[in-house]
């Protein structure tokens, strides 16, 4: 026979036997004392948070440490096939599992640490393991094999027990709220020893600032409202991460200490001697107005996403309507506000027409006590750019003597206009922060929108559709999330400290009619 033309069934027969023999060996060194470990089933097992960049959610998976006397963790074959969106394929026969991620596949094989895949073959360090039902694959896999073919990068922590998967390395990892009957610290748990400063950024607002980090996705946003922390929002700026944290109404001095390896910064808050201060007596004249409380009881916000149905806006030069983002802005606003423990309400939650005095009539039914318009900014040319908040212009004029309780429509907004531009006040700069765009200012505008309105309202204008940057900017799903939680920090700040739910003191414009 001519052994260059051996059969297939001999061919079988012989690769059969080759993976075999191969198999033998790898097992035969992983039970005995040597280079390679022995496999331990019943090792520590972790928990390994994953973090993904953009929109996709993070996650918490279980790994182990299968090998005898060895950190390194292992993965299910499942929880890879889900970080990676990859196929898996297994061979019962072989003992080999095929996994397929960014249109590769790769090989490997139960006990084996080498591992085919396009290109030639790797040798792992430690070989997969079959364990409760499941291959069992070493974290140098995911690494080495599964990560390149899907075309992601990714950065172990394993002091931390983080995986991140794709875009840059995260450097702020956790941000937890610790709260005794008086203090609350805001911990922030980092990867390596992170450069801060901290700066009163308002009255009532303490920010932090991470130089040149970076902040794992999941923690962009709003910081929840605990203690003596009214609320916040954790955002990525261009130069690093900021924390902006809104104080409550018990709260008085604060430090920042910073742990010895430089990878936990601690802000404490220390509640006022005596708790909250009294509110001060009415002025001793008769007609003289109550004094004004630190916060005001705000407890449902209306959320104003601009446009829809036939009116769609601005549009970018991608083609991108205004109507669509500002919904999409609307929805990720509406869940910021509610961890902070606010009713929402939207004027729309589909695309469909809807005239400004429907959507002022709305809120004023809805019983809300703040009112926020989204909109994206337009122009003739790419060269305008900037966010703008804009609110009712603010006049000495008296407003008439009606009977019988009535307010004209176009005056509804008018005894709001103090109020309506405290907002403004608080939602301007937090927008600007958060976007780095140029800070065109708050503008007193009696906008139609707004005229019907009976609450304090602002309308912002988030960026310009018509500068491509800016498209690009409100495009991605993580910016729109941090432009929300500005908004809904701003919120927060407004309400103060009325949250313990009671009524709001008015100014003299703010009379009940």
């Amino acid at each position: 026979m001519d052994a260059s033309r051996t059969s297939p069934l001999v061919s079988k027969a012989l690769l059969l036997a080759a993976v075999a023999l191969a198999t033998t060996v790898v097992t035969f060194s992983s039970a005995h004392a040597g280079p390679f470990p022995a496999a331990d089933p019943d090792g520590p097992v972790l928990r390994v948070q994953v973090v993904y960049p953009g929109d996709r959610a993070p996650g918490s998976i279980e790994a182990r440490r299968l090998a005898a006397g060895m950190a390194e963790p292992f993965v299910s074959s499942a929880d890879a096939a889900l970080i990676f969106r990859a196929a898996r394929y297994w061979d019962p026969d072989r003992l080999q599992l095929t996994m397929r991620a960014g249109g590769r596949s790769a090989v490997a094989t139960v006990n084996s640490r080498h591992v085919q895949r396009a290109g030639g073959s790797l040798l792992l360090a430690l070989a997969p393991v079959h364990v409760d039902g499941d291959v069992w694959l070493p974290l140098e896999f995911l690494t080495a094999v599964l990560a390149p073919a899907a075309g992601d990068d990714v950065d172990w922590d394993p002091g931390m027990q983080v995986l991140t998967v794709g875009g840059r390395r995260a450097d702020l990892l956790t941000l937890t709220l610790d709260e005794t009957s008086d203090a609350t610290t805001l911990v922030l748990g980092c990867a390596k020893a992170l450069a801060w400063r901290l700066e009163r950024s308002a009255p009532d607002t303490l920010a932090l600032t991470l130089d040149e980090a970076n902040a794992a996705p999941a923690l962009l946003g709003a910081v929840p409202a605990e203690g003596l922390v009214a609320g916040g929002v954790l955002a990525q700026l261009p130069g690093g991460v900021r924390v902006a944290v809104a104080l409550g109404p018990r709260a008085g001095g604060w430090n920042v200490e910073t742990a010895e390896d430089g990878r936990e910064i601690r802000l404490a808050l220390q509640a006022r001697e005596g708790g909250v201060p009294e509110e001060p007596a009415p002025a001793a004249a008769p007609d003289g107005p109550a004094a004004v409380p630190a916060g005001r009881d705000v407890r449902v916000v209306v959320i104003d996403p601009g446009h829809g149905g036939s009116d769609r806006g601005a549009v970018g030069d991608g083609g991108t309507p205004e109507k669509d983002l500002m919904l999409d802005l609307a929805e990720e606003l509406r869940q910021q506000l509610r961890r902070l423990d606010f009713q929402v309400v939207l004027t729309r939650d589909d695309d469909r027409d809807l005239e400004p005095e429907q959507r002022a009539e709305a809120a004023n039914r809805a019983g809300g006590d703040v009112f926020v318009s989204l909109h994206a900014d337009g122009w003739f040319g790419a060269g305008a750019s900037g966010v703008t908040t804009f609110a009712a212009p603010q006049d000495d004029e008296p407003l008439p003597d009606l009977a019988d309780g009535f307010t004209p429509w176009h005056l509804a907004q008018r005894r709001h206009a103090i109020a309506s531009g405290e907002l403004a006040a608080l939602v301007q700069p937090r927008l600007v922060a958060v976007s780095g765009s140029p800070d065109r200012g708050i503008v007193r505008l009696d906008a139609r929108v707004l005229q019907g309105v009976d609450m304090p309202a602002v309308m912002v204008e988030v960026g310009f559709l018509t500068d491509p940057g800016q498209e690009r900017s409100l495009l991605d799903g993580g910016r729109r999330r941090e432009l929300a939680a500005a908004i809904a920090e701003a919120v927060a700040a407004f309400r103060g400290g009325g949250r313990d739910g009671k009524p709001r003191a008015s100014s003299s414009q703010e009379e009940p009619w």
